[in-house]
This record gives structure tokens, sequence and C-alpha cells, in this order.
């Protein structure tokens, strides 16, 4: 899904991959939304039932990525 970055596993931490390719998948359906904060991102990409209390920046990363590689 990333330009330039290999399929393969990067992390243990299947939840946080699911997040992020969620919110990714997300955006390219609305790439108008790639403003949001990511709060905003977490909740509008329906990533899950509740915001966590701390999350581990999967959001922040996937907004990154996507507008870098727009």
């Amino acid at each position: 899904m990333i330009i330039g970055c290999k399929k393969g596993k990067y992390s243990r931490g299947k939840k946080n991959k699911e997040y992020a390719v969620k919110a990714l998948r997300y955006l390219v359906k609305h790439p108008e939304d790639s403003n949001l904060s990511p709060n905003e991102l977490w909740k509008k990409a329906s990533v899950s039932a509740t915001l966590p209390k701390q999350t581990g920046y999967q959001m922040d990363i996937v907004i990154a990525v996507f507008n870098k590689n727009i």
C-alpha cells in the first residue's frame, strides 16, 4: 500500500497494523479528509469503537505517509 515499501511483516502488533490499514483505506476513498487531526481520522475512519487513552501514533503516521504519497 505504501509506494517504495516492500510487503512483509514489520511488526508483531497486529492491531496497530489493522488500525493503520483501515485508516489508509479510508483516506484513499476520502482524500479530502487528509487534513483531519489524528483523533478525527480515528473516529471518521471507524478504526475502532473507542479511542484509546494512549495511541501508538498510528494515525499520525498514516496521515503523514498518505500526504507524502499523494
